[in-house]
């Protein structure tokens, strides 16, 4: 299936009802599924009023001791989509993670992670491939430092106007320090500010746990991606649906390519033939792992992963997301940068100028924009995506 055919759904399904399978990996992120049950409401809501389809969603519910799931039919023109969708979650190991990153202590961890990518050439390779995750990693570390130096310098100027106006009007002493004493209080609250609209904590802390993770200083969730890996084997092994995509967002595709290695030596052991996976990359960041060139065992299943014939990987970044490697290969830092599909989600086409205008001030919102619904009946869409009718193909050995 090419990739337009994905995108767009343009290929033609089979007679009967398409059967399919979605996989749900989420980033590095300890809110838990409902919030992506949100985001699926709201766009499949939109999606059916856009696109005149009927749809049918049900109630999310624990599918598996390890994800949440719900179903959804797609009706129009006399043919019906039935989805299985399944949030595989490991949101209990970010939340451990997350618990040990005291959020005073985060400027100093976004400091060194700048001089940590700075002096290992990963920010050179961003500055040339990757400007917006460039900004956002520079942003991140030195804004603290800049921020700190600027407010000294204002503390300053603040001083010598109270002294100035003390001597000018014959003021007691302490009236010195009252310029000085509010300019301090109202930093505070531009701090805070500036801190959400840059979304600083939630950034620093993904990074944080990209560097940690490399380099072995956490404990990995191998128990999270071989569970994984078991559940899109046991469900495969079913045969009863027509397509099993694996869909992983943000930090969520190193668990991906983690729990796709692990059904990998499932299905060699198993040696029976099986139809392939989909799998499809939503504003990764997995360059910035590899990049740093600490965890061999992980470049090798990713080499896996993407020689693999029985797996059909298409990733969609946007080169201006500013929490993902943007325009970078996915197969960044391996031997001969292997090539994949890849698509741009071309989000300053597919909303209205307004609602870009919108997620491009906010980082975050365009950050999870790939899940969200668009404003165009053309291009890259979420639901349509998954909606999309497919077309059998011949197995092949895994």
């Amino acid at each position: 299936m090419s990739q337009n055919d994905v995108l767009d759904g343009k290929a033609h399904a089979h007679a009967g009802d398409v059967q399919k399978h979605i996989f749900y990996i989420h980033g590095y992120d300890p809110r838990g599924p409902a919030i992506y049950y949100r985001y699926f409401q709201e766009a499949a809501t939109h999606f059916a009023t856009r696109e005149g389809r009927d749809l049918t969603l049900t109630r999310r519910t624990k599918t598996s001791p390890v994800s949440d799931g719900w179903t959804m039919a797609a009706h129009r023109d006399g043919q019906s989509t039935r989805i299985q969708y399944e949030v595989l979650r490991w949101d209990d190991a970010v939340r451990k993670i997350w618990a040990r990153q005291p959020r005073a202590g985060l400027p100093l961890v976004a400091l060194r992670i700048w001089h940590k990518f700075r002096q290992n050439g990963i920010l050179a390779v961003l500055h040339k491939e990757a400007r917006a995750s460039y900004r956002s990693i520079v942003v991140q570390g030195l804004f603290a430092p800049l921020f700190a130096i600027g407010l000294l310098a204002l503390v300053g100027v603040v001083f010598l106007l109270g002294f100035g106006l003390a001597k000018l009007f014959h003021l007691p002493d302490w009236s010195l320090w009252v310029l000085p004493l509010l300019t301090l209080a109202i930093a505070w609250p531009v701090w805070r500010a500036l801190q959400k609209w840059l979304n600083l904590a939630w950034v620093t802390r993904g990074l944080s746990f990209v560097s940690q993770f490399s380099r072995g200083d956490i404990h990995a969730p191998q128990a999270h991606w071989r569970a994984f890996g078991e559940r899109i084997w046991a469900i495969q092994q079913a045969d009863n649906c027509d397509e099993i995509i694996v869909v992983a967002h943000s930090l969520g595709a190193l668990m991906a390519v983690r729990a796709l290695g692990h059904w990998r030596q499932l299905a060699k052991a198993d040696g029976k033939t099986r139809r392939p996976l989909k799998f499809v990359t939503l504003g990764q960041s997995l360059p910035l792992y590899t990049l740093q060139k600490s965890d061999d065992e992980f470049a090798c299943v990713l080499a896996e992963i993407a020689a693999c014939a029985d797996i059909e990987w298409l990733d969609v970044t946007s080169g201006s997301d500013p929490a993902s490697s943007c325009g970078l290969n996915p197969l960044a830092g391996l031997p001969g940068e292997p090539t994949l599909q890849r698509q741009s989600p071309d989000f300053h086409n597919t909303l209205s100028p307004e609602h870009f205008r919108k997620i491009r001030a906010r980082p975050i919102d365009f950050h999870f924009q790939y899940l969200k619904a668009t404003d165009s009946a053309e291009g890259f869409d979420y639901l349509r995506m998954i909606c999309a009718p497919v077309v059998r193909k011949m197995d092949h050995p895994a």
